[in-house]
């Protein structure tokens, strides 16, 4: 078995527990505190807030965050002195927060305290052992399996013993655990999601089968169980190369994409599952409909362009985007996409017809006026490219990256004077702008004034703090220096280098 520290540390990295919330949520019930605002519902995956901080702001709202300080005197309690049973209850409320909050050993006291006013409380015994947990793993099991016999109906402590086996390695006894506690309470999803997932890292791909399709009789658009069924059926499909499996796999991913038609990846994975299939023009077809919803994912660009032509047929891939555009030809995205691709394969007649076709849809899209600038830069049209370029610094004028990639367009197409101009307007919105100091170097070499080149170089190590780009920095410095003759600088500059990462042997070989 690990140490009892590593199982401790593993077991508070995991999610706040599903037992300290019904826990906390009973005693603040019992102790007459409204709980509406703790939780809209038990289900963690419909939260956008971990149950932890919501409970944690719970209490605080409720006047507890004084409690769970060790020097305060609640004045709760005192009001109510003589009830024992919400003495009981606060006191276990407040070891909730210290536990929520990671002091165990202030906890364990306040628990310890209510223990002789009530030592047969479930809710006391069970804090007792989830403090164990943090501390002794064999006594913390002791206590949730007496706890699970004495109460066969409360579920914290079959969730607590899981844990607890899962952080010392003992995955099956684990799962046997919660496969026991599901069959008391099957739709508790945060026991289903964590049997699944110790499932599928043992291999028992088809205890994940069976989990999920009884899952989805309870909930058949449960996006979680139907993406889990197709990806384990896919598996092991390909395993066994059953065709039949790939079809049920098929029609799950299907239904996971009705569900939530914005997971890009699934659309990559129910192609290679039709493409299994024989199904060729079916994974095109996914894989259209994947670009549609994000043209920018690369992956899926590859994936559509390998499934138009295996081969890499330059042109055959160019015909599948421009279908695309004309099928979408209203759509922005689908067009810029369409003319990035004509750019790549060096079509720029075409590609400014779709990035003119975009403009019109998007007058205030930035990226295409700079794309047309860059296309008008290389037919010579510098006052075409300078209007589009103009433009887009007008709609980003604190947008350095506008900026510098103005700057390059300029300085990639020979017009160094005007690229240094949008350079120093990157530098002077973004002085920590790495990259621009490079590019205003290498223009002012082009210019021929290597003393500018040196300066701007030097100006940014008067800016940038970072070590990483300072070294950076000071290694083109002394490049440039070496050009321009000054050797003895270039060597002092490199010295530098080296005085910021003494392991660099490049560095010191340079």
């Amino acid at each position: 078995m690990p140490k009892v520290h590593s199982a401790r540390e593993k077991i508070s990295r995991q999610q706040p527990m599903l037992a300290i919330g019904a826990i906390l949520s009973l005693l603040l019930a019992m102790a007459a505190l409204s709980v509406k605002d703790i939780y809209a519902a038990q289900d963690a995956a419909s939260q956008r807030m971990s149950f932890s901080r919501r409970a944690a702001r719970a209490l605080e709202l409720h006047g507890l965050r004084e409690l769970a300080e060790p020097a305060s005197r609640s004045t709760l309690l005192e009001d109510q002195a003589a009830s024992r049973s919400l003495q009981v209850r606060i006191q276990a409320a407040r070891a909730c927060y210290l536990l929520l909050q990671k002091q165990s050993r202030r906890a364990r006291e306040l628990l310890e305290e209510a223990a002789k006013l009530a030592p047969d409380v479930y809710e006391i015994r069970f804090l007792m052992a989830e403090v164990d947990s943090r501390e002794d793993d064999a006594r913390a099991l002791r206590a949730c399996n007496q706890l699970i016999k004495q109460y066969p109906k409360r579920i914290e402590a079959y969730e607590l013993k899981g844990r607890i086996l899962e952080a010392n390695g003992k995955a099956k006894e684990a799962m046997a655990v919660y496969s026991e506690a599901l069959k008391r309470w099957p739709a508790v999803n945060q026991m289903i999601d964590r049997l699944v997932r110790l499932a599928f890292a043992q291999g028992d791909l088809d205890v994940v089968i069976d989990i999920s399709k009884r899952r989805l009789k309870r909930e058949p658009r449960r996006f979680e169980a139907l993406f889990m069924l197709a990806y384990v059926e896919e598996l092991k499909a390909r395993a066994g190369k059953d065709m039949r499996l790939y079809s049920d796999s098929a029609s799950h991913y299907e239904t996971a994409l009705e569900v939530q038609p914005r997971q890009t990846k699934l659309y990559q994975r129910l192609s290679e599952v039709y493409t299994r299939l024989d199904r060729r023009e079916k994974a095109v077809a996914t894989l259209r409909r994947g670009l549609v919803v994000d043209p920018t994912d690369r992956d899926l660009q590859k994936a559509f362009e390998q499934a138009v032509s295996p081969k890499g047929n330059a042109d055959d891939v160019l015909a599948a985007y421009q279908s695309l555009a004309e099928e979408y030809s209203n759509s922005a995205d689908i067009l810029d996409l369409y003319a990035a691709k004509l750019m790549a394969a060096q079509k720029f007649g075409d590609a400014r017809k779709q990035l003119e076709n975009v403009l019109k849809l998007r007058p205030d899209s930035a990226k295409t006026l700079l794309d047309l600038g860059g296309l008008a830069l290389r037919d010579g049209d510098n006052d075409k490219a300078r209007k589009h370029f103009e433009r887009a610094a007008d709609l980003a004028s604190q947008n350095p990256e506008i900026f510098e990639r103005i700057g390059s367009q300029y300085a990639q197409a020979g017009h160094s004077d005007q690229a240094v101009q949008f350079l120093e307007r990157a530098r002077a919105a973004d002085p920590g702008r790495l990259t621009v100091y490079y590019a205003l170097a290498q223009a002012y070499q082009e210019m021929g004034k290597m003393d500018k080149a040196v300066e701007s170089l030097q100006s940014g190590l008067a800016a940038v703090k970072q070590p990483r780009s300072r070294k950076a920095l000071l290694l083109a410095l002394a490049v440039f220096q070496q050009i321009d003759e000054k050797y003895g600088q270039a060597l002092a500059t490199l010295r530098k280098a080296y005085e910021l990462d003494r392991n660099d042997i490049q560095t010191f070989f340079a």
